[in-house]
């Protein structure tokens, strides 16, 4: 079975972890957009606050299943070979590539559970 599509090799993710990359990328690509309506929804009347409170629900649902996924995907990382780099030889362009990699984990984390008016 280790030679299965499902799991990663010296040279390529598997299925997935792919699978948890792109979930990942939906659902912060859902969320951005959704706590910005969310934020910017009237709430004058009683109809317009109770949309809203159903916008923030949706929005912090969604980030806890973000959270989730992540620690599934760290837990899957952790018992799958890492893929090797595409070029090993091109220094500085590898250093970038893991650079932007860990500064992007960095921010989703210390965006998680902001409140964008502190």
């Amino acid at each position: 079975m280790s030679d299965s599509p499902l799991r990663n090799t010296r040279d390529r993710y598997g299925s997935v972890a792919k699978s948890f990359h792109w979930l990942t990328a939906l659902l912060i690509l859902s969320l951005w957009p959704l706590g910005l309506i969310a934020h910017e929804w009237p709430y004058g009347t009683a109809d317009e606050l109770a949309v809203k409170a159903v916008l923030f629900s949706v929005h912090k649902t969604l980030g806890v299943a973000v959270f989730f996924v992540a620690l599934a995907r760290i837990l899957w990382a952790l018992s799958q070979p890492k893929p090797g780099l595409l070029h090993p030889g091109r220094k500085l362009e590898s250093f970038a590539a893991e650079t932007v990699h860990w500064a992007f984990h960095r921010s989703r984390t210390a965006a998680s559970g902001r409140d964008p008016d502190q």
